[in-house]
């Protein structure tokens, strides 16, 4: 028998009833019933529901019955058979063997991303039970009439022989090898199934809203034999019911009500989604007059939200109101992955678990990460972005403790990489560590030169096998998987792996694709394994073990047979409901037709049916989407569209009234102007107390984090963002200086003032300084010297990166201009010092420092001089209104100051600008320093420091990540 079940009503208790009554004289003992489904998204529920009708018949328990997925049990019934199934890695590799052979018939293309789309075709091909005619020209003849087009168009011909030739290839490899396909081995039990089912044994079949073409013909033959009943949930009705009047259509059986009735909302969902005709306002009018109350108030609400992160924290804000209100159980059913973490991320915060059936792929765990990150490093001669993020990772130890490691870590990258400035290259790394040594061989200690040898070459010793293989010759794949393990085990990665949920799945994947590509002949070069590699990694999944969670988060496919007082549809924009009219990479819609596979209509008619079956799963459904996305407007999905149309149409004929909006506390993201359905938020319990939105952030400063030194750029953070100076300076999130492998402005710089440095004063190591007067009479000399010093300086940046020249080239340009300038300075000025570091106590305790890029001393006094190689520079009225504070902590710091300028170095030419001195700068200094202890007082007495917002200070705020601005900006 063929139940219908409306999608009003509840299809797990429904079935809960059917199986309990039909196998009642067996009571306790159900395990004469075995229930398939589409997924185990259903299965705890509908147990949950059977112990429910088990208690009204007087029973607290029962045996059985037995759930599971009809792929899973079919196979398990499936005789013994001779043939091998080839693992899903060996399929790819026959596969990947197969378009090696045939490599003319596709040209450039990627086989290994070919391979896949091969393998869902096949599959849809074997599932569908066609098999492709055995000549080539007959396959042609029939592309050619789905089509439309001449047999004798080359595209054509291309597409239909490349897809053969690898079809018949693909199965004589099978059969050669005496192995059988996974989908012909189902194929083949679910015809062994239909002839002879097990004794004793009744299927139930439920939640399915469609089937291959043997899937149908399996579950009707049950039927004929009466040994099976199936459950259809939801309507044959209009547009949403198309998908399942052709799933009945092949099962041959009309089916049986086992519940009637359609209630208002019901009504409601189908003239907005269902009726044919194609004037709403007609469908509005019956609508209103069959239902004259809205039924969607108070039930149903559309949001749209300015952002992703908008979105995610009004699904945050609404499921934390729900629980707070006693609303469980509750599902968000969402196809955008990147949402779905983000969204996780916020609830954890709140200590709220998301249970995800279906997982996150394992590229995006940290254990793939980390893998990532050693290889990219082995293949980029150790690049130290990709080194470092490898060697910081929980799962890499190299010393005998892991705070022993980090140690020699940090010094590597502190000592070695960034003062040294090597970007990449193990021998210039222990080249420049010794020259290190030998430098300041009485500040750095031997031991901690020693630990820093020692973790060099250990990672040498760990990228030795792989380095081995590091070439453009081909090698059989099991020789890069052992030297990938061997690799990890000298890391001490393996062990680590072993110890993590996320890395015990990895090393499961690598035994499996070694056992595939055991007994397999293709040769790899290490790209080609290495995308093997990466594709295994993005297309395997690891669900992470949750406690039991209120919370789901589903897709539209799982969400069979469920129930929830609370539903969340996020993401309801085009682009996910009904999706993108992506296109098969082989045949259009009419070839895949004729060949029985799916086209683009059944697939969005299949998720119309399971979105409107998904609406009446819960009494209280919210529908979000974003207004925008990477600086684009989105479109509604029209299906949400649709909801909004007849409900302004049919109800209100405008807005809705009570305008529907997630709860929103203090600072929440605002609603974009989109008509919402229904009124109040579902649900909303006014008494529940709802938790606050994100704010803008004002922490107290703890004082065990309070710097006692304080430098002049701390000094302007702190004026800037007092949020960036706790964040950046107390917790100690400030990046780490960058390292140069392509210079920037701000590094370009860094080499001039180390020229100027080096021209006036000297510099260990470079040419300098220069001993004559700077006057007329040795313009050229000192042209000449700045010159040899400057090539000196850049000597390392066109060593590591031959483009550098042209940085050398701009300053070498500017070099007359400055000792022009520097003639014309030295008449009344003469250079004291440059790159002087300095410092001075302040109230409090407080040491305020910096280094003074130059210090010249006049007849009036000393003046300071910063270079300036950027474009913006602050201004007079900046610098005098206290917004920038450089120049007057600057007079702060160096006694007898009387003026203090920039010296502005670019293109334009060479130029002194924003000068303070004389009374202007003695009067501005103190009130700067008056400022500062007050501030610093305030802050050791446990002041807020709240994050400004301003538009320039967080422009290129490195501190936005943690600072979150976006969310409460607005």
């Amino acid at each position: 028998m063929i139940g219908f079940v409306p999608p009003s009503e509840d299809p797990c208790a429904i079935l809960a009833a059917q199986i309990v009554a039909r196998h009642r004289a067996q009571l306790p003992d159900l395990t004469g019933a075995v229930v398939l489904l589409p997924g185990y998204a259903g299965a705890a529920r509908l147990r949950e529901c059977l112990l429910q009708e088990a208690a009204g018949h007087g029973f607290g328990a029962l045996l059985g019955p037995s759930v599971s997925t009809m792929r899973d049990w079919v196979l398990q019934q499936a005789r013994a058979d001779d043939r091998g199934v080839p693992g899903e890695h060996a399929r790819e590799l026959i596969l990947v063997e197969a378009l090696h052979r045939h490599r003319k018939l596709f040209g450039g293309a990627d086989p290994w991303h070919l391979a896949d789309e091969l393998l869902t075709l096949f599959r849809e091909l074997t599932l569908s039970n066609e098999a492709l005619p055995e000549d080539e020209q007959a396959f042609v003849d029939r592309l050619a009439r789905g089509y439309g087009s001449p047999a004798a168009l080359e595209p054509l011909r291309r597409e239909a022989r490349l897809v053969h030739t690898l079809w018949r290839a693909w199965h004589e490899q099978l059969d050669a090898e005496g192995l059988i396909d996974a989908d012909a081995r189902y194929l083949d039990a679910l015809h062994r199934l239909a002839q002879s089912p097990p004794e004793d044994i009744h299927l139930w079949f439920a939640g399915f809203d469609v089937l291959s073409p043997s899937e149908a013909a399996c579950i009707a033959a049950l039927l004929e034999r009466g040994r099976a009943d199936v459950l259809l949930h939801g309507t044959t009705e209009g547009r949403s019911g198309r998908a399942l009047a052709s799933l009945i259509a092949r099962l041959g059986r009309t089916p049986s009500p086992w519940m009637e009735g359609e209630n208002p909302f019901s009504a409601f969902l189908s003239a907005a989604l269902d009726e044919e005709s194609p004037v709403p306002a007609e469908r509005a009018a019956r609508l209103a007059a069959a239902v004259p109350e809205s039924p969607a108030a108070g039930r149903l609400s559309i949001c749209t939200l300015s952002d992703a992160e908008a979105q995610a924290l009004a699904v945050d804000e609404q499921i934390r109101g729900w629980l707070a209100d006693g609303v469980a159980p509750i599902a968000v059913v969402c196809e955008d992955r990147r949402f779905a973490r983000r969204l996780r991320a916020l609830l954890e915060r709140a200590n709220v678990a998301l249970d995800d059936p279906t997982g996150w792929a394992l590229s995006t765990t940290s254990a793939a990460a980390t893998l990532e990150r050693w290889l990219e490093a082995v293949e980029e001669d150790f690049a130290q972005h990709a080194l470092l993020d490898a060697l910081k990772s929980p799962f890499l130890s190299l010393c005998e403790t892991r705070e022993a490691h980090l140690d020699a870590v940090h010094r590597l990258e502190r000592d070695v990489i960034r003062h040294e400035n090597i970007p990449r290259n193990l021998d210039r790394m222990r080249e420049h560590l010794r020259l290190r040594r030998r430098r300041l061989d009485t500040l750095w200690a031997e031991e901690g030169y020693r630990s820093v040898v020692a973790l060099i070459d250990a990672v040498a010793r760990a990228a030795e096998p792989l380095l081995a293989l590091c070439d453009a010759r081909p090698r059989a794949p099991a020789d890069f998987l052992d030297a990938l393990e061997e690799s990890l085990l000298r890391l001490g990665m393996r062990d680590a792996f072993a110890a993590d949920p996320a890395g015990c799945r990895i090393l499961e994947e690598i035994a499996a694709m070694r056992a595939d590509a055991a007994t397999r002949p293709i040769r790899m070069r290490w790209s080609e394994a290495r995308t093997w590699l990466g594709r295994v990694l993005e297309t395997r999944y690891f669900r992470p073990q949750t406690p039991h969670s209120p919370v789901q988060l589903l897709s539209l496919e799982q969400a069979a047979l469920a129930r929830y007082a609370g539903l969340i549809v996020a993401g309801a924009d085009s682009t996910r409901l009904p999706g993108a009219n992506h296109h098969a990479t082989f045949f259009n819609d009419a070839v895949r037709g004729d060949l029985g596979l799916s086209t683009r209509a059944d697939r969005v008619g299949l998720g119309l049916a399971r979105f409107r079956r998904l609406l009446e799963a819960a009494p209280r459904v919210l529908i979000t989407l974003e207004a925008e996305r990477d600086g684009e407007r989105l479109s509604p999905s029209p299906w949400v569209e649709a909801l909004d149309t007849m409900h302004r149409l049919a109800y209100v004929g405008g807005p809705s009234p009570g305008r529907c909006e997630t709860p929103r506390g203090e600072g929440a993201p605002p609603t974009a102007p989109s008509s919402p359905v229904g009124g109040p938020s579902p649900g909303r319990c006014e008494a529940a107390p709802l938790p606050d939105m994100e704010r803008m952030p004002r922490p107290a400063f703890p004082a065990r984090l309070m710097p006692g030194r304080l430098s002049a750029s701390g000094h302007q953070d702190l004026i800037d963002c007092p949020y960036r100076f706790y964040a950046a300076r107390g917790l100690g999130l400030a990046p780490s200086e960058e390292i140069v492998e392509t210079l920037r402005k701000s590094e370009y710089g860094s080499r001039i003032h180390l020229c100027l440095s080096a021209f006036h004063g000297g510099e260990e190591g470079l040419p300098g300084p220069f001993g004559k007067p700077l006057a007329e009479g040795h313009r050229d000399e000192a042209v000449a010297m700045l010159e040899a010093i400057s090539a000196e300086v850049f000597a390392r940046d066109i060593e590591d990166n031959f483009l550098h020249r042209a940085w050398l080239a701009r300053w070498r340009r500017l070099i007359p201009q400055y000792i022009e300038w520097a003639v014309g300075r030295a008449r009344e000025w003469t250079v004291e010092k440059t790159e002087a570091s300095a410092e001075r106590t302040l109230g409090d305790g407080l040491v305020l420092n910096g280094r003074l890029d130059r210090i010249d001393r006049g007849a009036e006094g000393l003046a300071v001089i910063d270079y300036k190689t950027g474009a913006r520079v602050p201004s007079e009225d900046d610098v005098l209104s206290g917004e920038s504070v450089q120049l007057p902590t600057y007079a702060l710091l160096a006694e007898g100051v009387r003026r203090v300028e920039y010296l502005l170095i670019h293109d334009k030419g060479i130029k002194t600008a924003t000068t303070i001195e004389g009374d202007d700068l003695d009067t501005l200094a103190q009130t700067v320093r008056e400022r500062l202890e007050g501030m610093v007082e305030r802050l050791r007495s446990g002041a807020e420091m709240p994050a400004w917002g301003d538009e320039d200070a967080c422009r290129h705020c490195d501190m936005s990540v943690v600072c979150r601005h976006e969310a409460w900006r607005d």
